[in-house]
């Protein structure tokens, strides 16, 4: 049940109708928690969709921990360098981002990215979102050399 709430949820979002997503999203946790307990890998997975739907509608207050639970559970479960935890580091990186924290959004940014080069190679095609991820962050913070050279890895990559 809770697979099929996410799903719709999923389908939802794409049409554009992310404040009717999030009912669906809540009702999927709480399933999810009631079959499995709070600690479970699939909990982490419908507390992250519903941290990023949050983060999407602009509450970010009510994002943080259900990001934060997800990433401690991902972390305990499959380890801290897992790509599935890298999937919350960019959620992380983007609330922080959002926040006006770009140093914390960096470190988590940093890391997703180390983490999905250690998983998929220094080049492979999909590590061009992580780069894509990280150039606002780096303008911010004043790094434009830094950025600079990721624009010119994503260029290489295209």
């Amino acid at each position: 049940m809770a697979r099929a709430l996410s799903n719709l949820a999923i389908a939802i979002v794409r049409q554009g109708r992310l404040a009717d997503a999030r009912p669906l999203f809540e009702r999927a946790l709480d399933v999810q928690i009631r079959n499995d307990g709070p600690d479970h890998p699939a909990v982490a997975q419908a507390e992250n969709n519903l941290g990023r739907l949050t983060m999407e509608l602009g509450d970010l207050d009510a994002a943080k921990p259900l990001l934060d639970r997800a990433l401690a559970t991902r972390e305990r479960v499959y380890g801290k360098d897992h790509p599935i935890v890298a999937l919350t580091l960019y959620n992380l990186g983007d609330y922080y981002a959002r926040k006006g924290e770009p140093e914390q959004a960096l470190a988590a940014l940093e890391r997703m990215y180390a983490i999905d080069v250690a998983a998929l190679g220094p080049d492979h095609p999909d590590l061009v979102e992580d780069l894509e991820a990280l150039l606002p962050v780096l303008r911010t913070l004043g790094r434009q050399r830094q950025a600079g050279e990721y624009e010119a890895r994503i260029a290489e990559r295209r």
